[in-house]
């Protein structure tokens, strides 16, 4: 696998979506890996995604658009931790 896009739940499998358009499934819930990926750029803006900020293209207030031109939800109950950690990401390229 190249680079993780995104990861998806998919009931008690979790797929990792890579660049290569490789999909790998592990039996371990989405929720499991959050806190395990979040010092390496990767946020859960919906409870069935976890989005590596690498690959953001852009934001709104619904969806993330992925360089790939895939975009993901944002869910209203996830979308102000979401934005704060894009903003927080994109502070720490800069630096």
């Amino acid at each position: 696998c190249g680079q993780i896009l995104y990861i998806q739940a998919n009931g008690v499998y979790t797929t990792f979506i890579c660049e290569d358009n490789k999909k790998y499934s592990i039996r371990k819930p989405l929720r499991n890996w959050e806190d395990e990926l979040r010092e390496f750029g990767f946020c859960c803006p919906h409870r069935s995604y976890i989005v590596n900020f690498q690959h953001v293209e852009a934001m709104d207030a619904n969806y993330i658009t992925l360089k790939n031109g895939e975009s993901l939800p944002i869910s209203r109950r996830h979308a102000k931790q979401t934005k704060n950690a894009y903003k927080d990401y994109c502070l720490s390229k800069l630096i």
